[in-house]
């Protein structure tokens, strides 16, 4: 059931600003709360002062949090605008953000359906948005993240001018010229320090990991392929299919990397059908022994379930580890 619309199910530092960013006042916007995670999330209508029915001029989708002030949705917004400097990415539009107070405004994707080419049309336009962000500016379309946001994108770089969130959980993101550095360090062995600060590295797990991270350049060094764009958090909940059936990314981690290593996440939970794959490979087709790295890649996202959530995911992320050790 569909929660009733309120007026301001917020603080109202947070509605006032959330008006303000919209061009009306804070009684203008109709919100209606669509539960919340790490973050409050609403739909927000915004009212026309003319129209006496209340009917809804234009509708928005709208996180916040309680917190005082927070950088986490100025650097989600970030990551959107990053991904949608590849024209006609299928990125969410940001509206606006803030970090004091905390909240990110994007366009509202009025939910509709999968259809039979929603997840071939996903494939394509990921593998589109991977390919020419990877070209940063070489044919039209391309990517040109010079500028963005006042920002250093160093050219050849892995990592991201911020660090961001996956889930509730800091991602590093510091330059690297070297790929398998860049994993090494800032993924795998970053995931491994947390699980250690918590107490919950034991002893043979540590193992599988240290021996597969001083064995990783044999196992991911090839293709040698360009950093590009990744959305850095691709499950089947980070997506949003309109009426038309085609869908859209939202709440992304991201940075820049290579390509398989956001196609990791799509294994794990379900939700990808083969007909994604066949599309992306339709536009950019992937190396030899993709699927063989992919799970190695996944570790990195099984390893921050386990610091989320718990033990629940010790027995994967061991299965993973001594595989590629």
């Amino acid at each position: 059931m569909v929660p009733a619309a309120v007026r301001a199910p917020v603080p109202s530092g947070v509605a006032e600003a959330v008006a303000e960013s919209l061009g009306c006042t804070a009684d203008g916007l109709r919100w209606t709360p669509l539960g919340r995670g790490f973050s409050h999330t609403a739909r927000v209508d915004v009212e026309s002062p003319a129209n006496a029915s209340g009917m809804p001029r234009r509708s928005y989708f709208v996180k916040w949090s309680a917190e005082a002030a927070s950088p986490v949705f100025e650097v989600e917004a970030l990551g959107l605008r990053t991904l949608a400097r590849v024209v006609g990415a299928p990125v969410v539009s940001v509206v606006a953000a803030s970090s004091d107070p905390p909240f990110l405004v994007l366009d509202w994707i009025e939910p509709g359906g999968e259809g039979a080419s929603t997840q071939r049309r996903l494939g394509r336009e990921l593998a589109r948005l991977h390919r020419l962000s990877s070209q940063r500016g070489g044919e039209p379309g391309a990517a040109e993240l010079d500028g963005l946001d006042g920002r250093e994108w160093p050219p050849g770089r892995f990592g991201f001018p911020v660090d961001n969130w996956l889930g509730a959980t800091v991602q590093r993101n510091t330059w690297s010229e070297d790929w398998v550095e860049f994993f090494r360090h800032r993924r795998l062995g970053f995931q491994l320090e947390l699980l250690r600060r918590r107490g919950r590295a034991d002893s043979e797990f540590e193992r599988a990991v240290e021996c597969l991270l001083e064995r990783l350049d044999q196992r991911i060094a090839e293709p040698v392929e360009p950093p590009c764009a990744l959305h850095g958090d691709l499950w089947a909940g980070n997506y949003r299919v309109d009426p038309d059936g085609r869908a859209w990314l939202i709440d992304p981690a991201t940075y820049l990397g290579r390509r398989e290593a956001d196609l990791s996440m799509t294994t794990l939970f379900g939700g990808f059908a083969s007909d994604f794959y066949a599309g992306y490979e339709e536009v950019w087709p992937l190396a030899p022994g993709w699927r063989e790295r992919l799970e190695l890649y996944s570790l990195y996202h099984l390893m921050n379930h386990w610091n989320l959530f718990g033990e629940g995911y010790r027995s994967a992320c061991l299965r993973v580890a001594r595989r590629y050790a």
